[in-house]
């Protein structure tokens, strides 16, 4: 009955280590940040500013719930029964460095002893992990450290206060409105850089239309000048043909009246030549019966 008593203090005591470790890292933290960079009271928030005058003016609460549980349970747990002296042991709260600030981590300090937790869990934290619903009912064994347990929560409330996120709401306005001015200008400079460039197109353009109709205007008046000028010949030409062909016409006629006027004076001599030849005939026969 003494030895399950001893192993449910022991993993009170080992639970209340787990979350100290961290409460006690962010206590170190804030005071290393203090004396480092030396703030000021009065940039310190309103809700933890007496924490820090307890904190300067009191001793830690850790060491004294070590010195108190490190004694009850030497008396208590006996000799024969071994248990990790990891387990049970805790280091003392570190000295914050103050000037000289090394990235190699000392011994026994808060961050090697979380990490040996974490890396070798002994047999006590791993039955409290499973006896978790039966521990909660025995609230009265961790009687020794309920001074330190009080505390350690209202360090944990105080934590939790000041890892709330702030959100501040009017700086986040004053941005969103510059961003949207400024994605207004740049709005209204894209559109004016979009008719810059409607403009030069519609220049672009014109000029190309007048360029073409100038190029192909003085290729259609130069067309026009050699049809003009073939036209003419071609008239002259004709001209020259129509003359030619009305003065052939003439002479044809001239020479088919000429035709005509030779058939006809041969058709005349034919017919002379023989009323000749008949009269010459006649005369002939008349004579010899005359004789």
């Amino acid at each position: 009955m003494l030895f399950d008593q001893v192993w449910e203090t022991v993993g009170k005591y080992q639970k209340l280590t787990l979350t100290s470790v961290e409460t006690l890292a962010l206590r170190n933290r804030v005071i290393t940040m203090d004396e480092e960079y030396s703030y000021s009271e009065e940039s310190i928030p309103v809700s933890l500013q007496s924490w820090f005058w307890k904190r300067k003016n009191s001793v830690s609460p850790a060491a004294k719930c070590q010195s108190r549980t490190e004694a009850w349970v030497r008396s208590v747990i006996p000799s024969g029964s071994q248990i990790p002296e990891d387990s049970v042991k805790i280091d003392p709260e570190p000295k914050p460095q103050t000037t000289n600030h090394s990235s190699v981590r000392l011994p026994d300090s808060i961050i090697d002893y979380s990490e040996e937790i974490q890396d070798h869990p002994s047999c006590v934290i791993k039955s409290v992990m499973i006896e978790d619903t039966r521990e909660e009912g025995h609230l009265s064994i961790s009687g020794v450290c309920s001074s330190a347990d009080h505390k350690g929560t209202e360090l944990q409330e105080c934590t939790t206060k000041e890892e709330e996120p702030y959100i501040p709401y009017k700086l986040a306005t004053l941005f969103v409105t510059k961003i949207v001015k400024d994605m207004q200008k740049m709005k209204s400079k894209h559109m004016k850089i979009i008719r810059e460039l409607d403009n030069i197109r519609k220049e672009n353009q014109e000029q190309t239309i007048t360029a073409i109709k100038k190029h192909y205007g003085e290729k259609m008046s130069s067309l026009k000048s050699h049809l003009k000028a073939h036209l003419e010949l071609m008239s002259k030409s004709n001209i020259h043909w129509q003359d030619t062909a009305k003065s052939l016409r003439e002479r044809n006629r001239e020479l088919i009246q000429k035709n005509e006027d030779l058939l006809h004076q041969m058709r005349q001599q034919t017919v002379k030549s023989e009323e000749e030849k008949e009269s010459k005939g006649h005369g002939n026969h008349s004579q010899p019966s005359d004789m």
